[in-house]
């Protein structure tokens, strides 16, 4: 309901701003929305950022497509802030709008090194991590765990969401009950961090691939992705997979075998998150955006 009644407050009010940048996607979604409903004159640059849209399924989904359309096609969103070149392009067509209307940026997280590092190992023993909820594929991940190359490494799987389609191998432990805050230290102390995306096409993934690289954890990430496109250099700052079960596993226990790699591809990985990857770099380059 803060969707909704949140931005109300705004719309009452919108004669006071000049430019309202939505850090949540709805909140100025929902203004320009009641801007449409109630047929008000223009005064509002408004950008939208970390856009997305999935659809859903049924009677739900034909209203929320509507209700995306009603708003995307009205004149008073000035811009979509996505985080991939893609995903822009995909949703100019879905939405028959022109692409210039979408800014494509990198994400950005705050610096937390110094914090986090100082925090006790969660568990006591070495382990490789996958976090996450929403687009991933863990059952794909549970499939390379199972190849004997593998099997002395531990995998932790921290989502409260996922089912696994199947039983897990002894060397995939799954936690449900670890969530927000209580994450930090298992991001700390991890051997490597691998996202695996479900659809590639879809933005999502992004903070906990960023937190990983903040961490100085080589992160290992599935293409075609949103965040192999935008963020990761294979072999460089991290390792891209193709989502074929045996040649992953033949990468990912190749890397984490070589100490001296992983070294080298998690202090690469801490490097490019400090030059475009922190919040700050985010908001500069939003920003440069917005005053062109």
């Amino acid at each position: 309901m803060s969707y909704f009644t949140y931005p109300l407050r705004y719309f009452i009010k919108r004669k006071r701003y000049d430019m309202i940048v939505g850090w949540q996607q709805f909140y100025a979604l929902n203004f320009a929305f009641y801007c449409r409903l109630f047929s008000v004159k223009k005064r509002n640059r408004v950008i939208v950022c970390n856009f997305t849209y999935k659809q859903k399924n049924g009677i739900v989904g034909k209203i929320y497509r509507k209700y995306f359309n009603y708003i995307m096609k009205s004149k008073h969103i000035d811009a979509y802030h996505v985080l991939s070149k893609e995903y822009a392009r995909e949703m100019a067509t879905e939405f028959n709008i022109p692409i210039d209307r979408f800014i494509v940026t990198q994400f950005g997280t705050p610096d937390r090194y110094e914090e986090w590092h100082s925090l006790e190992n969660p568990v006591d023993y070495e382990y490789v991590l996958s976090i996450g909820r929403s687009n991933r594929d863990f059952d794909f991940l549970a499939e390379v765990w199972r190849d004997e190359r593998l099997s002395g490494y531990k995998l932790l799987v921290l989502s409260d969401t996922w089912k696994p389609t199947s039983a897990l191998p002894d060397n995939v432990v799954h936690i449900k009950n670890v969530t927000g805050d209580r994450s930090f230290s298992y991001f700390s102390h991890a051997l490597a961090s691998i996202v695996p995306i479900a659809s590639g096409n879809i933005c999502s993934g992004d903070t906990v691939l960023l937190n990983s690289m903040m961490m100085k954890v080589p992160v290992i990430i599935t293409e075609p992705s949103t965040l192999a496109e935008m963020y990761i250099s294979d072999g460089v700052n991290g390792i891209c997979v193709n989502k074929d079960a045996h040649k992953a596993a033949e990468i990912i226990s190749s890397a984490l075998e070589n100490k001296q790699e992983i070294a080298r591809l998690g202090d690469n990985a801490r490097k490019s998150y400090l030059e475009h990857y922190t919040r700050e770099s985010m908001g500069a380059a939003i920003g440069n955006h917005l005053h062109m």
